[in-house]
């Protein structure tokens, strides 16, 4: 019966951390996919203007937060401003 208990509390432990492995993995790539997005629309024209970006939600979801994020075309004919953008989706 130990050894039951001992086996199946080092499999929860594995699959807890292998969850925070892949959460911190998604999260990052998620960070990374952003701030690339916002590049590409740098590149094609748009002005782009933003303070930090960075993720959370652990362990439920993934967030990315924009802070200070400012978007407008070249002609001013479209203006985006916020304080913050905050970005959710789920690991599922």
């Amino acid at each position: 019966m130990i050894n039951q208990l001992k086996a199946l509390s080092g499999i929860l432990f594995l699959v807890i951390l292998a969850y925070g492995g892949i959460w911190y993995t998604i999260a990052f790539q998620a960070e990374k996919d952003v701030t690339t997005r916002l590049s590409v629309w740098r590149d094609s024209g748009i002005r782009v203007e933003h303070g930090s970006i960075e993720h959370g939600g652990f362990p439920y979801r993934i967030t990315v937060t924009i802070k200070n994020l400012s978007v407008a075309t070249r002609s001013r004919g479209l203006s985006l401003e916020a304080k913050h953008i905050e970005l959710i989706s789920h690991v599922w």
